[in-house]
């Protein structure tokens, strides 16, 4: 562990994890066999300290927007500030502005953990992140523990950036698909149709895309075909949902797995229904799952 730049490396075997606390309890990037597959942070965003610029971020104590900055929780109305400008909603809600501290650490694991107060926003919760490397995979273990003193509607997940190439296929099995609204929020829920579709195997699309798809089966497969490198996500059924994201213009793409569906918190019906994600904790009360991540070389893969 660096102490002078707080930052922590994991190795095992071909797999390397750097954690960086100080941004968001962000991982700075994840290699295996020689490779970058998540999109390394670079020196200019590691100094101007752009979490934006990271591999992989947590949600807590949502994921995605909060429409028009407010909702209403058993009669109660919580209202948040814009925390990405120049975007009008909360997004992700604040962990990932904040500095983490460092619990136990090993070779190859390590605990991290924040601790948010009500002084600053609505919300009071302990979350963490337990990183481990084992003989072929990253496994992320996150939980949150409601510090408020009644009962409080929670979300979490993990926001990864992906590299991109021309030839990379992906694959998930969803059964639902969320429209987009203006303002990156989610809209209505509609049948997943044949050319959203990806539980066969199919390249990036073309166009723009920003969307969640709704009870989703927890797992993922990234294949960058010319490299014959596969990558395997495997989430705990906590994680309904996962967030899409695409642009052409960027060299890099998401697949979010998250236990709320975005937009959930603004929805008549989504402190009710399960599909829609959102945790209800008591006070003290704690809710955890765990996302793994398994690349892996086949030298049988065929370019596309």
């Amino acid at each position: 562990m660096d102490e002078t730049f707080n930052v922590i490396t994991l190795r095992s075997n071909s797999l390397e994890l750097e954690v960086i606390p100080w941004l968001g309890g962000s991982v700075g990037s994840f290699r295996a066999f020689g490779r970058d597959l998540f999109r390394p942070i670079s020196d200019s965003d590691r100094q101007s300290q752009n979490v934006l610029g990271v591999s992989m971020f947590p949600m807590f104590p949502y994921a995605n927007r909060i429409t028009n900055n407010e909702f209403i929780f058993e009669k109660v109305s919580y209202k948040f500030r814009a925390n990405n400008l120049p975007e009008r909603y909360n997004v992700h809600g604040c962990s990932w502005k904040r500095v983490w501290s460092i619990g136990d650490t090993s070779e190859r694991c390590a605990n991290i953990f924040v601790e948010v107060t009500e002084h600053d926003q609505p919300y009071a919760y302990r979350a963490e992140q337990h990183f481990e490397l084992d003989e072929n995979s990253l496994i992320v273990n996150l939980s949150i523990k409601n510090q408020k003193s009644r009962a409080m509607p929670f979300g979490f997940g993990l926001h990864p950036w992906f590299q991109k190439s021309e030839d990379v296929t992906i694959k998930f099995d969803a059964k639902s698909f969320y429209l987009e609204e203006p303002d990156g929020v989610s809209g209505d829920i509609i049948v997943l149709p044949p050319e959203l579709d990806f539980s066969t195997p199919k390249h990036l699309p073309i166009g723009w895309r920003n969307n969640n798809y709704g009870n989703w089966d927890g797992s993922a497969e990234i294949i960058w075909h010319q490299e014959r490198l596969k990558m395997n996500i495997e989430a705990d059924s906590v994680f309904k949902n996962l967030m899409f994201y695409s642009d052409p213009k960027v060299l890099y793409f998401c697949l979010e797995p998250q236990t709320n569906a975005s937009g959930a918190f603004n929805r008549d019906n989504g402190f009710s229904d399960k599909d829609q994600g959102i945790i209800i904790l008591e006070p003290n009360e704690k809710i955890e799952g765990k996302i793994r991540f398994t690349p892996t070389i086949n030298l049988a893969l065929k370019e596309t």
